[in-house]
């Protein structure tokens, strides 16, 4: 539509070379940039808040990995310091020790945590507090094993030391009661050992006490006198006593030894070799002590000779 020309009386025709929907045009431009703008506002405010997310979620997941590092270090020094501890012999106070530990590293953790970041944590170090926990728990036990083996071992020795210097057989039988029913069940109950074990190591006692006890009984009242002139055991009476079938001679439990017992067979070979032993070192005194008394005769003489000594 075009505006009507206004024409001048002389004929001359105004024209102003605008058309009408010039205006509308103009408009409609400026709205689109608008609209344009308001687009890229949205776009950068969305692509914002992405990265910003994504920035966020790093940061968490940055702050749990290193929460994560900084407990499986904390777990760890607690457990290597379980090899040096002084307090071996009481274990059940590390774990006492470990949760009061554990405590005071969830209070560092929540304080050194944003909110979001704990919550998402939290089961992560929960994890981790319970499996740490169990390798505690398991060495508390190991350590208590390690105790009642080395209780075991040291009455095993007190046991062997006290027959060793028993002096008769009532000795022997009441240190060997004790022993094997009241300490070797002990360990039975507390699951140092089954029943299977404690009936091999009752019978290696067993084995070990009638040899104890059984030469006790072949050496009684046999003494001799070395050259030396100390008291000794007669080994060579022993080992007669213990080849005379008429000899009576009984085991730790009672049941008599016959000289075809292997425990018997087992003393007799004893006997000859302590025999063999003695026989050997009494004829090395003898020659000392003969040599002796031959040195001081012949000085004597010599002495008698020159008038130094009187005979």
């Amino acid at each position: 539509m075009k505006i009507p020309r206004y024409r001048s009386e002389g004929g001359t025709t105004i024209d102003s070379g605008r058309s009408l929907t010039t205006g509308t045009q103009t408009g409609s431009a400026v709205a689109n940039l608008g609209v344009t703008a308001i687009n890229k506002v949205t776009e950068y405010a969305n692509r914002k808040n992405s990265i910003d997310a994504k920035l966020r979620r790093l940061d968490i997941n940055t702050n749990k990995d290193l929460s994560t590092a900084m407990m499986y270090g904390k777990t760890s020094d607690f457990q290597n310091s379980l090899q040096n501890r002084q307090d071996f012999l009481t274990p059940d106070n590390w774990l006492l020790d470990y949760d009061n530990s554990a405590k005071q590293w969830e209070k560092e953790f929540k304080a050194g945590l944003d909110e979001q970041t704990w919550k998402e944590y939290q089961p992560l170090y929960y994890q981790k507090f319970f499996e740490a926990r169990n390798d505690v728990v398991k060495a508390v036990n190991n350590q208590k094993l390690k105790n009642a083996g080395h209780a075991f071992n040291e009455a095993n020795t007190a046991y062997k030391s006290s027959v060793e210097q028993a002096t008769s057989l009532s000795q022997i039988e009441a240190q060997y009661e004790l022993y094997t029913e009241l300490h070797l069940k002990k360990n039975v109950e507390t699951n140092l050992f089954d029943q299977k074990t404690f009936n091999e190591i009752k019978e290696t006692t067993k084995n070990w006490t009638n040899v104890k006890y059984g030469m006790l009984q072949a050496t009684k009242d046999l003494i001799i006198m070395s050259p030396n002139g100390s008291q000794e055991v007669d080994w060579n009476n022993v080992t007669s006593r213990l080849k005379n079938k008429n000899f009576k001679m009984v085991d730790i439990e009672g049941k008599e030894l016959t000289v075809d017992d292997d425990l018997r067979k087992e003393l007799i070979k004893q006997a000859q070799d302590e025999f063999t032993n003695q026989n050997s070192l009494h004829t090395k005194q003898k020659e000392e002590k003969d040599k002796t008394t031959k040195t001081d005769f012949v000085n004597r003489i010599i002495g008698l000779e020159t008038g130094t000594k009187e005979g």
